[in-house]
């Protein structure tokens, strides 16, 4: 009997480590989403596994892609180079991903 309670313990307890796993993995993913974290050109490239080049020809002028922001230096108001915040980034390229 006792070895009966054991493996179902056991049982049991893989599952709830199994369900763990699964909605740290969740919290991870939407602690991302809700993040402010920017990205550059070349972090997009990166992200992608594209050129630079082929990144600032074909994904970022995409009409469809994310609009930049861009960032007050000094106070002269110059603006830094384009930024996208990671988030919208990859929402746009899983609605963009490839069906094959």
């Amino acid at each position: 009997m006792d070895n009966k309670i054991s493996i179902i313990v056991n049982e049991v307890i893989s599952k709830l480590e199994s369900t763990i796993k699964k909605y740290e993995h969740e919290i991870e993913a939407n602690k991302e989403l809700h993040s402010n974290e920017l990205w550059c050109a070349n972090d997009i490239a990166e992200y992608l596994k594209f050129s630079y080049k082929y990144t600032t020809e074909f994904i970022i002028s995409h009409p469809s892609f994310p609009n930049a922001i861009r960032v007050s230096t000094t106070k002269s108001d110059k603006k830094c180079r384009p930024r996208w915040y990671v988030k919208d980034v990859k929402v746009w390229v899983a609605k963009h991903k490839s069906k094959h």
